[in-house]
């Protein structure tokens, strides 16, 4: 189970991203290229938050773990934004890059599973 658990949050944080990108670069493109790209990492990074935000509501990602989670979801999208912006002339580099977005999230999740088997048991 958490492998299919890890593959929706891959594949719901990477869909959101993207879209979110896509919406905020078309209204940010007219103002020139800043606002092409400022207005797509905005709107990608607040796709990507309410995402894993939904997904810890219904326990997609495990709610304890949500902190982790968005972090490596930022972490990841940032990548992706810094990768597509440098590779965007070539258009393979931003496809392969946006799989930093769900990797970021699938990599926090493992962190704070990892996290938690590290605890010592509290016995009663």
């Amino acid at each position: 189970m958490t492998e299919l658990r890890r593959l929706a949050l891959f594949t719901a944080v990477t869909i959101a991203g993207i879209i979110g990108t896509a919406i905020g670069a078309l209204p940010g493109a007219a103002f020139g290229d800043i606002g092409f790209i400022g207005g797509g990492i905005a709107a990608g990074l607040l796709a990507v938050l309410v995402t894993v935000n939904l997904l810890a509501r219904t326990r997609v990602a495990l709610s304890d773990r949500r902190r982790h989670v968005t972090k490596g979801a930022v972490i990841g999208y940032l990548l992706f934004a810094l990768f597509a912006v440098a590779t965007m002339p070539t258009m393979i580099g931003p496809m392969i890059a946006v799989l930093f977005i769900g990797a970021g999230a699938v990599f926090g999740d493992h962190l704070a599973a990892e996290s938690e088997r590290a605890l010592p048991a509290v016995d009663d």
